[in-house]
């Protein structure tokens, strides 16, 4: 796993209106393709609902062996993309034992 920092962008009216990341979904999409055709990862396991992600995931399992699995929260809808793959669904007790408490400050 590589961590890539991104800035945060500040509306005018900071704090009142909170700050953004720009471009993760863009440099997720990157890592995931760069991942599976260069066989970095033949299996990816993908926790987002972010429907900008769904060309990507196709794109891999059509036309790479890497297999793509979900995870989602318990009780959320799932991504819907073309190769139906495996959903793993994540309670409370799942999110505190995979929290990452590292400062990548």
């Amino acid at each position: 796993m590589r961590v890539h920092l991104r800035t945060l962008q500040y509306p005018r009216n900071w704090p009142t209106n909170s700050s953004k990341e720009k471009g993760v979904d863009v440099e997720m999409a990157i890592e995931i393709v760069r991942s599976a055709i260069t066989g970095a990862a033949d299996v990816l396991i993908v926790a987002t609902r972010d429907t900008d992600l769904v060309r990507a995931l196709d794109l891999v399992t059509a036309t790479t062996q890497a297999c793509v699995e979900l995870a989602t929260w318990q009780g959320q809808s799932e991504l819907k993309i073309a190769s139906q793959p495996k959903v793993v669904r994540l309670g409370k007790t799942e999110y505190n034992r995979s929290r990452d408490t590292n400062n990548y400050a």
